[in-house]
């Protein structure tokens, strides 16, 4: 996924920020079943930063990575949403 991230300071410690982006999503196969699933797509989230001091940041996101996207189970149709959350550090040199 490339994403454009335009963010905006609520404080001078916390951030909110969107996600804007093209991407792309593969599935094999989902708790054991015969899943087969591959597109690219628009993809957004929105999310959260602090800034615990100068170089150290925490964040939290959602991203929404696929709706709606067609896929093959078994011998049928399918239709998969694909969503992830994420949490992470950001250290600045």
């Amino acid at each position: 996924s490339l994403f454009v991230k335009p963010q905006y300071p609520v404080t001078d410690a916390f951030k909110v920020y969107g996600l804007l982006g093209f991407g792309g999503v593969t599935m094999d196969s989902v708790n054991g079943s015969n899943v087969d699933v591959d597109d690219s797509d628009f993809q957004w989230g929105l999310g959260a930063s602090y800034t615990f001091m100068e170089n150290i940041e925490v964040f939290l996101d959602y991203t929404s990575l696929a709706n709606g996207m067609e896929g093959v189970y078994w011998d049928g149709a399918l239709e998969v949403d694909a969503d992830a959350i994420t949490m992470g550090v950001n250290y600045k040199f």
